[in-house]
């Protein structure tokens, strides 16, 4: 038997004794073994591509392969057997064989989703974006199916906290009066830095800021919209605001939050931290407020898959942005 294949029957006595109370009827074991195995072969099978680049459809296509040639038949107990596992693309399909008195738990998705961030599974498919698809037969009956995509695996949770945070008498708020929901069990803190009012910080290396500026002259939300109804306009002014490192635009666009015009862009900056280079991802709105300007910025120490989703959670942030005195 190879290295691996060992390997693979040391982790289905393993898998079968931590999960002893729970195998019957649960399909909990078969997906924490498969999770363990990929999280394990992922390494020597695929060093080289992991250091480079996302992996290839043909790089997941050979994983799979490499985990069908070990793993099927393997009786993961309870009676619950490995059927086939093969890859669509960039999804890999887990398939299992259970007995007739099997019952799914209806909380399954949630929690096989925990079980991958509580084994540190769950990185490597949001990293490489491999979507999991976990199949359940009696006989030649699928009984039940779990879809996960890449991005369910990330350990950007898309929630935000039911109260407000707001700005007002703040001495760094320049007098506006607004509030804003943060994320979802991130800390609320006041920053240093002349114009930065509150900071919300999530995991290490993701913030978002609330930063107020004057501007030289009041400005009606008309005459705003009028200059920035012209897409050269727009992107001129991202440009001239973003940092002047080596930082490169991504996008840019002219919207509304809250009654009042904004502009938004998102760019990346190439940094070197501790002799490693690095590219910080930001997503930035600034509000025109009259005499005022709001900017609310979005940051992450890594770009990829993981700012693509603190993108939804930075934009679900800044469309809360209210100003209760407009309806006084």
């Amino acid at each position: 038997m190879s290295p691996i294949g060992s390997l693979l029957v040391y982790l289905v006595k393993v898998n079968i004794m931590t999960n002893s109370s729970r195998v019957k009827n649960s399909y909990l074991p078969a997906a924490n073994f498969i999770r363990v195995v990929t999280a394990l072969l992922i390494t020597p099978i695929f060093s080289a591509s992991i250091c480079a680049t996302t992996l290839s459809e043909a790089d997941i296509a050979n994983f799979a392969s490499e985990i069908n040639k070990n793993g099927k038949g393997t009786d993961l107990g309870a009676g619950t057997v490995i059927r086939d596992v093969f890859s669509k693309g960039r999804t890999l399909v887990y398939q299992y064989n259970v007995p007739s008195d099997w019952q799914p738990n209806t909380n399954g998705k949630k929690e096989v989703i925990a079980q991958a961030k509580s084994s540190g599974s769950s990185k490597l498919f949001f990293d490489e974006e491999i979507n999991t698809s976990y199949q359940y037969f009696k006989g030649n009956l699928r009984v039940y199916v779990i879809n996960i995509f890449a991005g369910e695996y990330s350990s950007v949770d898309l929630e935000l906290d039911d109260k407000y945070v707001s700005i007002e008498g703040h001495a760094k708020s320049k007098g506006i009066n607004m509030k804003l929901r943060p994320p979802k069990d991130w800390s609320v803190e006041d920053a240093n830095g002349s114009n930065i009012v509150k900071v919300f910080k999530g995991n290490p290396g993701q913030y978002y800021m609330i930063v107020t500026k004057d501007m030289p002259s009041f400005s009606t939300r008309a005459q705003i919209r009028e200059i920035y109804s012209d897409p050269k306009a727009v992107k001129e002014y991202a440009e001239s605001v973003m940092p002047e490192s080596d930082c490169t635009l991504i996008d840019y666009d002219a919207v509304t939050l809250n009654t009042y015009p904004a502009v938004t862009h998102e760019y990346i900056c190439k940094l070197e931290q501790s002799g490693i280079q690095i590219e910080a991802a930001n997503k930035t709105w600034t509000i025109f407020y009259e005499d005022k300007m709001i900017i609310l910025q979005g940051s992450s120490a890594r770009s990829g898959p993981e700012f693509e989703q603190l993108k939804k959670l930075f934009t679900m942030v800044s469309i809360t942005a209210y100003f209760p005195e407009q309806f006084n």
